[in-house]
Order: structure tokens, then C-alpha cells, then sequence
């Protein structure tokens, strides 16, 4: 495979390396629809647009002059009636697009016209920040690798991030525990290289992440892995995994093909996603407060059928709903499968074949070969991996075939995130309440870090 990698980098070398992938714009609005209460609220004559409530300064909507209180009705040649329209547009848009802004500022009928800002970039205390790219079947993705200030020859982590879609660049949240955690290891003298999934942040999606399915992904994760190798700032011999939730999943299979020195998994899935959304139904709602054994036992048992024909036949969201059963439950339960009617080849915003492709994969016998040291890492406020279970299954499967490789450590208050919560029904709280994130960023969990460091020490 790795003969492969290679000759697919080498194959795109003239075409793609000698692009410069260009930097997303920084739109920087945040908008709302207008119906009959806005525009009451706030004596709009304008019936057609979309309200803005906010701009962020250095940003393209800042440069265009737009100001809190205008409506916007048109963006170059789309007329705007919906904020999902203006969020499309800014998504797509990359540093230097021209915009034209038609929009009413008290009942006036005005236009703006500017070029699109690039978003700032991330910045580190502790070093230089790369923004680079790398080259797949789906379009130049981009990367961000933190490095040490004076370092040559470094070693380097790896990050591999959970099953979301969502942009790793955190460039408008410094306090992000990811970036917290980014932070430490930089400081302690890691080179840190991340990729961005297919049409997420700068990304290019010729295929977007959404779409794809997990062997899909591995194999551009792969590619990533083979640049960051490449790199002459690197030590090649000295480069460590850091699978984060789902991130696990892809670590040992990596780790088959590359031997890195050492990987690292936090709030970790060894049990297949069959099992792990049973355990899902069964345990996670009683942190949310359902107390009834009884209605947390049917959930489970009604979503088995749910579940085989999804995970273990690859049928689609559309072909399960034939069954009456799944229909009402789906129809039911759609915050539980993040289902949306309206989106039919979708659950929890991946593709379907996502999950069923995930789900054939055997962890067991991956971390069975894995080589390498391992340390398995579960936060006692982790209500997402459930429980140790998943991390102390990891490190047995490891020293059963290569005794005293495996090391697993608990994080007390260590949440799914990498933030310190007092335990599982505190977190689920601030979850149901929309207080997560902002709670999140204030009280990251150094100790993941810390603990983390100490363990690649004992390993050198």
C-alpha cells in the first residue's frame, strides 16, 4: 500500500504541489430569517432577506461596511431568502472572490462591493503554525502543523480526529481544548500535523466529508500520514499516533502499515458500532435523567433490527424505512440517530456506508498487530465512550500478543472533549442545556497532556 501512496503523490507532484491551496474567506455575519416578529421588533419596512445580527471585525462583511440591523437581499447574483443561503455562499467562498452586497439599512436600498478576506490563521505561544497541503483523488486537502520554535529533527504526533465533520482549524477558538491540547505538545517539543477532511475548512471536496465512507477516509488518512513522513523537520523514527474517539478506530489499522513508535487513544471504541449503540441506548440515557430500566430495554430492543440492516446489510436510511417498525421509529427517535427526514442517505451527518464500513472493521484483531507501545486513555466523565471497558479491552488485546506494550491510564473529570467535567450527568447537562462549548473552552483538562508526556518519556 504504501508503493501505492507513493506513487500517487508522485503522479499529482507537477499538478497539485505546485498549487497553492487557496485560504477560505472570512465571511464574518451571523444572520437570521425574518418573519413577522423581527420585522415588528424592529420597524423593518423590508419583508425579503435575511437580518443581520452581528459582524465580526477583519472580515469580509466588516470590510464590505455592513452593520448589525441590515437586511441583506441579494449576494452577487443570488437573491437571499433564507440565512442557509448566505451560509452556503460564505462556506464556499476563498480569499480574493468578489462580493456585491445588496441589502436596506433604515428602509435606504444600498450596495457593497469588496474583495473576500482570507480568515486569519492559527497562532501558537510556543511555535511556528504551517498551513500546507496535501493531495487526494478528492482535491487538495489542507494541513496544519504545529511546530516548535528552533527545532530540527523533531518528533511528531499525528492527530486523528472523531467522527464529525467539522473543520479541525481553530483559528476563531484559541481556547479549544483541542487546541489546548495542540499547545501542550508543542510546547514539550512536538511537531503536531493534522489534515482537514474533503470540503471542510480550505479543504477542497471533490467528495465531501460527509460522503464519504470510512475506507474512503483511511485511505486519504494514509496519504496525510505519508506527508507528514516526508516532511525533513520530522523524525521519521520517532512519530506518534493520537486517535481521539473514532480516531481509535483508525489508529492500529494505520499502525499495521506504518509502525509508527507509539500510539496514544483517548475515549476509545474497541466493540463494533452494533454493539456500541446498543450500549449507547442502554446506558447514555440514564446520565440525560430516563430512569425506566424498561424504557431504555425497549429502545434497545426495537432499534435491532434498526441497527442490523444499517451497520451489517449497508442498507440505506431510505430502504430501512420501508419497514413500517423503522419508519416510526425513526420518525420517533430522530434527535437519537441525528436523522433527518429531509437529508434520506444521512445518520449523525455522515453518509450511511460511513458507519456500516466502520463497522466491518474486526478491533480486535487490528490491535492484535499493532507493534507499537500503546497507552489507552479514558476520562471518568466520559458519558460518549461509555465507560473503561473500550480502553482497557484495547491494552489487553495489545500485551496478549506483545506483553508490556500496552499501558492504560484513567483521567479523573475527563470528559469526551478533553474538557474537566465533575462527571457524566454534569457533562450531559451542559450538553442538553447548549452550555457545552463555552464551558468546554474554559475549563480544558491539562492533565490529558501531561499524563500523555509522561508516557512517551518512559518509552524513549
Amino acid at each position: 500500500m504504501r508503493l501505492k501512496l507513493l506513487t500517487f503523490l508522485l503522479i499529482l507532484a507537477f499538478s497539485s504541489w505546485s498549487q497553492e491551496l487557496p485560504r477560505k474567506a472570512a465571511f464574518g455575519i451571523g444572520v437570521v430569517n425574518l418573519n413577522d416578529s423581527i420585522i415588528k421588533a424592529n420597524k423593518l419596512q423590508q419583508k425579503e432577506g435575511v437580518l443581520i445580527n452581528r459582524v465580526l471585525p477583519n472580515t469580509t462583511a466588516s470590510s464590505l461596511k455592513l452593520l448589525p440591523g441590515d437586511v441583506i437581499t441579494q449576494i452577487n447574483q443570488t437573491k437571499i431568502t433564507h440565512r442557509v443561503q448566505v451560509f452556503s455562499i460564505s462556506r464556499d467562498a476563498r480569499a480574493g472572490d468578489n462580493f456585491e452586497i445588496h441589502y436596506t439599512r433604515a428602509d435606504k436600498k444600498l450596495i457593497s462591493k469588496a474583495k473576500a478576506l482570507a480568515k486569519p490563521k492559527e497562532n501558537s505561544p510556543f511555535g511556528e503554525v504551517i498551513y500546507g497541503s496535501v493531495p487526494t483523488e478528492f482535491g487538495l486537502l489542507r494541513t496544519i502543523i504545529h511546530k516548535p520554535t528552533g527545532v530540527g529533527n523533531a518528533p511528531a504526533i499525528f492527530f486523528l480526529q472523531g467522527i464529525y465533520c467539522s473543520s479541525q482549524d481553530f483559528w476563531l477558538a484559541s481556547t479549544e481544548p483541542t487546541k489546548l491540547l495542540i499547545d501542550d505538545f508543542v510546547k514539550a517539543g512536538y511537531i503536531v500535523y493534522r489534515v482537514e477532511r474533503p470540503g471542510l475548512g480550505d479543504s477542497e471536496g471533490i467528495k465531501h466529508c460527509r460522503d464519504l465512507d470510512f475506507n474512503e477516509e483511511l485511505d486519504i488518512t494514509k496519504l496525510a500520514y505519508e506527508d507528514l513522513l516526508g516532511r525533513k523537520d520530522v523524525d521519521s523514527s520517532n512519530v506518534y499516533l493520537f486517535g481521539h474517539s473514532m480516531g481509535s478506530v483508525t489508529a492500529p489499522l494505520l499502525a499495521k502499515e506504518f509502525q509508527p513508535k507509539g500510539i496514544i487513544v483517548y475515549a476509545p471504541i474497541y466493540k463494533t458500532w452494533f454493539e456500541y449503540f446498543l450500549d449507547n441506548f442502554r446506558e447514555q440515557p440514564v446520565h440525560f435523567g430516563v430512569e425506566s430500566k424498561v424504557q431504555m430495554d425497549e429502545m434497545v430492543r426495537n432499534s435491532i433490527p434498526l441497527l442490523y440492516q444499517w451497520l451489517i446489510e449497508g442498507k440505506s436510511p431510505n430502504q430501512i424505512r420501508n419497514d413500517p417498525k423503522n419508519k416510526e421509529l425513526l420518525n420517533q427517535s430522530q434527535t437519537v440517530f441525528n436523522y433527518n427526514q429531509g437529508q434520506d442517505e444521512y445518520f449523525f451527518g455522515r453518509h450511511y456506508s460511513f458507519f456500516s464500513t466502520l463497522n466491518s472493521v474486526n478491533n480486535a484483531l487490528a490491535w492484535s498487530k499493532v507493534k507499537s507501545h500503546v497507552l489507552a486513555i479514558y476520562g471518568t466523565s466520559d458519558y460518549v465512550a461509555l465507560s473503561e471497558e473500550g480502553a482497557q479491552d484495547i491494552v489487553a488485546t495489545v500485551n496478549e500478543n506483545n506483553e508490556g506494550k500496552g499501558t492504560y491510564l484513567e483521567v479523573p473529570e475527563g470528559d469526551h472533549y478533553f474538557a474537566k467535567v465533575a462527571s457524566k450527568r454534569e457533562g450531559a447537562k451542559l450538553s442538553q442545556y447548549n452550555n457545552y462549548v463555552q464551558y468546554a473552552r474554559q475549563n480544558y483538562h491539562a492533565d490529558i497532556s501531561a499524563k500523555t508526556i509522561e508516557w512517551i518519556k518512559t518509552i524513549n
